[in-house]
């Protein structure tokens, strides 16, 4: 933005909703961060290029064009909205603009099988977000290594704890990326992107004798910007690590899955099982949708069915004997999808309370085991009804809202995101404390990061009784036990 000559940000809304109580919401969700002064609403839909004009889209530093499934009653019609407007700023903007280029625009498409259709819709510089995907893959790496939601929160949330940061350094061109390992004392060097023509390429938790170049952009996992600063007349370490093998970290070969319900995500979390190159899975499926509907949905995605072997059953998934029936105890994983056959997120919503809350009641008086439980929620104000079971929630449009602003305010976080969530290359993980033999040991976290390094890994923080500490302060010490982990990020073959 400041590229453009903004001196400020200030944000324009066009809503076909313009009122009192739409205003009052929005102050509401801000809180503290609301300020009339630097943002204004305008009425008026995408659609319309004279309503567009209203909110001087040719000018804007940056475009957010978020999709709705529920607004426009399907995740497809939403999709079919979005690539039509684009059509239209492309069409129109060159003529408004004095600059004769068309606005950097980020914008939302559910279905990845038309992000083609997208780019060519926009001659201007547009970044994607194919929502379905990401948040499936979110979902897929939190089935493998449970817990892993609460980390994606801090990390995707402004304000909430550490987030990712890209910064240019210029001044440490022709260094070695393993040369920096000290140069950061209040954030994490995750890895470097490089402009590769009119995009990026990430290399998160790269080789240490990686050659920074100049265009290079540095990313880092800090608490704020500013603590992405290096230390003033620091003095290169020029340390020369012993590696040491790790071992491939999963948590089963084979996993068993229950998911119950059936949404336009579904087939995308199949797939992204699939890619999991070293596991197998066995997925049963409880939904009303009909069968043959599925299993069309799972032939168009192309998934790998050679590693997700799927099962399904047509049935009520709020009904207490449907439940019985599918014996949700066996399973090692129960994923509750939320309903997009209803009219409001607010009933989806109220859907997958019950169905959690039937799941729970089956599971308490049929089986010893607890599988773990993850639910695909909608909306944040529902998440204090879970705060008292033993369950991970992903609020998926706050996931993907978090997402398409920090693209817009940094274009290279949506490559840098999309290798950190996809399946192989770099992973965040759980390692166990006794994976590094120092369980009963007093140690500084700057001291893990070190062991970390000397694994090939980038230590990321401590998950203590299941409370997760990113980034900690790096001085200070830890008495680590056998049931503690270390988050770390780490390079898959």
């Amino acid at each position: 933005l400041q590229l453009l000559g903004a001196r400020g940000l200030h944000v324009v809304i066009l809503s076909e909703d313009v009122s009192l109580e739409r205003t009052m919401e929005l102050r509401r969700a801000l809180g503290t961060l609301w300020n009339p002064k630097k943002i204004t609403f305008r009425s008026g839909i995408p659609l319309r290029i004279e309503h567009l004009e209203r909110v001087d889209f040719q000018n804007a530093g940056a475009i957010i064009l978020p999709g709705a499934d529920f607004a426009y009653g399907s995740a497809n019609e939403s999709d079919m909205r979005i690539i039509k407007t684009l059509m239209s700023i492309s069409n129109q903007g060159e003529k408004g603009n004095a600059k004769e280029v068309l606005p950097f625009l980020v914008t939302e498409i559910f279905d990845s099988d038309k992000v083609l259709m997208a780019k060519r819709a926009y001659r201007g510089i547009l970044e994607i977000l194919a929502s379905d995907v990401f948040i499936t893959r979110c979902m897929a790496q939190n089935v493998r290594h449970p817990g892993l939601s609460h980390v994606f929160h801090e990390i995707l949330s402004h304000g909430l704890g550490n987030e990712v940061y890209v910064r240019m350094f210029g001044e440490f061109t022709g260094l070695r990326f393993g040369d920096l390992s000290g140069a950061y004392p209040k954030a994490i060097l995750l890895g470097v992107v490089r402009p590769q023509g009119e995009t990026f390429c990430p290399m998160l938790n790269p080789p240490e004798d990686l050659i920074l170049e100049s265009e290079d952009r540095l990313v880092f996992l800090a608490e704020d910007y500013e603590d992405c600063e290096p230390l003033k007349n620091y003095q290169i370490e020029g340390i020369s690590r012993k590696f040491q093998e790790m071992p491939y970290v999963r948590g089963r070969s084979k996993r068993r899955i229950l998911i119950l319900g059936w949404n336009h995500k579904a087939a995308d979390l199949l797939k992204e099982f699939g890619r999991q190159v070293r596991e197998q899975f066995e997925v049963a499926v409880l939904s009303l949708v009909p069968s043959a509907q599925r299993e069309a949905e799972i032939e168009q995605k192309g998934i790998d069915l050679r590693r997700v072997v799927v099962t399904h059953r047509e049935g009520e998934t709020t009904s207490l004997s449907n439940l019985r029936e599918m014996k949700p105890g066996g399973y090692d994983n129960v994923v509750i999808l939320g309903s997009d056959w209803v009219e409001t997120q607010e009933e989806s919503d109220a859907r997958t309370i019950v169905v959690h809350l039937v799941l729970r009641n089956v599971l308490e008086e049929s089986s010893t085991h607890k599988p773990k439980i993850l639910v695909d929620l909608l909306d944040s104000d529902n998440v204090a009804l879970f705060e008292d079971y033993d369950t991970e929630v992903l609020i998926t449009p706050m996931i993907a809202s978090q997402v398409l602003a920090q693209v817009a305010l940094r274009r290279e976080l949506n490559v840098v995101y999309e290798e950190l969530f996809a399946a192989g290359g770099a992973e965040i993980c759980f390692r166990r404390v006794s994976d590094y033999g120092i369980a009963g040991q007093n140690v500084s976290f700057g001291q893990l990061k070190e062991m970390s390094a000397c694994r090939g890994e980038i230590a990321l923080g401590i998950r203590q009784n299941g409370g997760v500490a990113l980034n900690p302060a790096h001085d200070e010490p830890y008495m680590l036990s056998e049931s503690d982990d270390l988050i770390v990020l780490i390079q898959e073959d």
